[in-house]
């Protein structure tokens, strides 16, 4: 299968121009964007609008200059084209001026760099004995780089179809006649060859990663135990309390000397060693005001109170004790 299309410039005229993009016989236009390291068509853009607006195929060529530097000469072209995404572009190299290996030189650069830029092979357009010249000064490794970008060959002696190509293999584009001043061209084959030389679209960002699940919020650490603090209730006993009577509760006792003991009543039985109680007193005449109120331990042996710090003739009254509550 094969299309066909034409390539237009600054050498043809509006009313040309506009039949050609026209024809439904047209799949494809190519227009001349630049020239040189400097010069742009004048009929660029308009050329490109309406081949665009008329849903046709559409490329851009370059006419190089290979005694002027490549490189810029293809930012020019690339400037001055403004390709999108599906257009082609090409290089037009058919200029006698420089050397074969001139002339070598430029295409290889100028086609690399296009390509580079693009991510599309550019078309190279030229002729049979041009392409003889340049092959004849080619290395082995430069010949297989210029035959790998795809041939746009102008060749009007031949059948459409069918144009020579010195030792090139496999033809893209041939432009193979004049009419109405307009050239000629056809594709070997179809809208998916095309696309296939066209510039691709960008590849597609990569999708951001899932952000990480969130972490499980720990359990709070447990509160360590507190430090255990021994603590007591007071308890008087007799007061408010049924279980004794203030009688059975309440013991008068003198110390003996400097440490204090009293023999407790069968009322005080749960007492035991180590319980802390409460002993108020002081000087025998003031016993009962309870002016002075000193802790005192019972003794390990036996059911006995001894308050600390007491002295002879001192009289005291056992109130209560403190059960422990803690550890």
């Amino acid at each position: 299968m094969s299309l066909h299309g034409v390539d237009l410039s600054n050498n043809n005229d509006a009313a040309h121009v506009a039949s050609a993009i026209a024809s439904k016989t047209n799949a494809f236009i190519i227009a001349k964007a630049s020239e040189g390291e400097h010069t742009g068509d004048a009929k660029h853009a308009g050329i490109v609008k309406a081949a665009r607006t008329a849903r046709k195929a559409v490329g851009h060529y370059h006419f190089g200059h290979p005694t002027q530097d490549p490189i810029t000469e293809a930012k020019h072209f690339l400037a001055a084209a403004g390709a999108q995404v599906g257009e082609v572009l090409a290089l037009d190299l058919e200029a006698s001026e420089g050397t074969w290996h001139q002339r070598l030189d430029y295409a290889l650069k100028f086609l690399a760099y296009v390509k580079a830029q693009t991510k599309a092979s550019p078309l190279f357009y030229t002729y049979t004995s041009y392409i003889t010249g340049l092959l004849s000064v080619a290395t082995a490794e430069q010949a297989k780089e210029l035959k790998a970008y795809p041939l746009w060959a102008a060749d009007p002696n031949n059948p459409a179809g069918h144009p020579a190509i010195e030792g090139w293999g496999v033809w893209t584009i041939h432009q193979y006649g004049i009419v109405s001043n307009i050239d000629q061209n056809m594709l070997n084959g179809d809208l998916n060859t095309w696309k296939a030389l066209a510039i691709p679209a960008p590849a597609p960002k990569p999708a951001p990663a899932p952000a990480p699940a969130p972490k499980p919020t720990p359990a709070p650490a447990p509160a360590p135990a507190p430090t255990p603090v021994k603590a007591y209730t007071m308890v008087i006993f007799g007061i408010g309390s049924d279980a004794m009577t203030a009688a059975a509760a309440c013991e008068s006792f003198q110390p003996k000397g400097a440490v204090a003991t009293a023999r407790l009543d069968v009322a005080q039985a749960a007492l035991k060693a180590g319980d802390q109680v409460i002993a108020v007193g002081g000087p025998a005449n003031t016993a009962i005001g309870f002016k002075h109120a000193k802790a005192g331990t019972v003794a390990v042996s036996g059911k006995q109170i001894a308050v600390q710090g007491a002295t002879a003739g001192d009289s005291y009254v056992l109130l209560g004790r403190y059960l422990a509550t803690g550890k």
